[in-house]
């Protein structure tokens, strides 16, 4: 996690953790993308990552974290 977490760019946030599975969340940008493919595949094997991957979220999961997190804060 440390390794990925320190090429990640400012303002992630991880989303869920488990044993042998983390996801994060992070803003996009210019480059963003293609320097973390370069970077997580150069030290992926020194840093005991097996398998990752990336993935966009979708409209419906947007919302439906906006909504749990509206529920969460409700008084």
């Amino acid at each position: 996690c440390a390794f990925i977490e320190k090429l990640l760019p400012e303002g992630w946030r991880k989303a869920d953790a488990f044993t042998t599975n983390t996801s994060y969340e992070f803003p996009g940008g210019d480059g963003v993308i293609g320097g973390l493919f370069r970077d997580v595949e150069g030290g992926k094997g020194e840093n005991g990552i097996i398998d990752w991957g990336l993935s966009e979220a979708t409209l419906e999961e947007v919302f439906l974290r906006i909504i749990s997190d509206e529920d969460a804060n409700a008084d």
